[in-house]
């Protein structure tokens, strides 16, 4: 029948675009035809939501949500992390004081980055057999890098260091502390996140 070849090719030619094409080759509304109906898409594991917001992302296409993190309060927190797509490749604290986009360099990054700047705080990540994988440690204000914001992460500043290079194994699970010292006397939303990119 005429209908049922038509729709046969138009599927075959979505299926060829969606594998010549790059993903972030085609115009939006072609991307929400081809894509837009799969992502974004998250799955729970451990105390942590994995989050896959599709291949025209990049490098925040796989965002882990591990939990949040109180810089007002001295402690240590834990959580667990699992199932992570293995192009996940850096850990980080993502930092928020409002809804309002934040703009490193801005009146309103700077204000709000020396109100936690003397506050040390210390992550480590070991994988189920104790061994650790990764660790940073230091004053917000100085030996954390501050970064962003981007992509569909527009309300946050997030903050990395030189030892929060994490590279998951499939399969494998995470334990995280973060301890906290010198609290802040402000308290900004802090969520303790990992992140990675692909478009594949």
């Amino acid at each position: 029948m005429k209908w049922l070849a038509i729709v046969s090719t138009v599927g075959i030619l979505v299926f060829a675009i969606t594998i010549i094409l790059p993903p972030f080759v085609p115009p939006s509304p072609l991307y929400a035809v081809l894509y837009g109906w799969r992502y974004p898409k998250s799955w729970e594991c451990g105390t942590s939501v994995v989050t896959d917001f599709g291949p025209r992302e990049a490098r925040h296409r796989f965002v882990v949500d591990a939990g949040t993190i109180d810089l007002s309060t001295e402690g240590i927190s834990s959580f667990s992390c699992c199932e992570m797509p293995e192009e996940v490749s850096y850990i980080a604290l993502a930092v928020s004081w409002d809804e309002r986009p934040i703009h490193i360099g801005g009146p309103v990054g700077w204000r709000n980055h020396d109100k936690v700047s003397d506050t040390q705080v210390s992550i480590r990540v070991s994988d189920s057999s104790g061994n650790m994988v990764a660790s940073h440690f230091g004053r917000l204000g100085q030996d954390w890098t501050w970064s962003g914001p981007n992509g569909h992460l527009r309300n946050e500043v997030w903050l990395y260091g030189s030892g929060t290079e994490f590279h998951p194994v499939a399969g494998e699970s995470y334990s995280v502390e973060v301890l906290v010292d010198n609290p802040s006397l402000d308290k900004p939303i802090v969520r303790l996140v990992a992140a990675g990119g692909g478009w594949k």
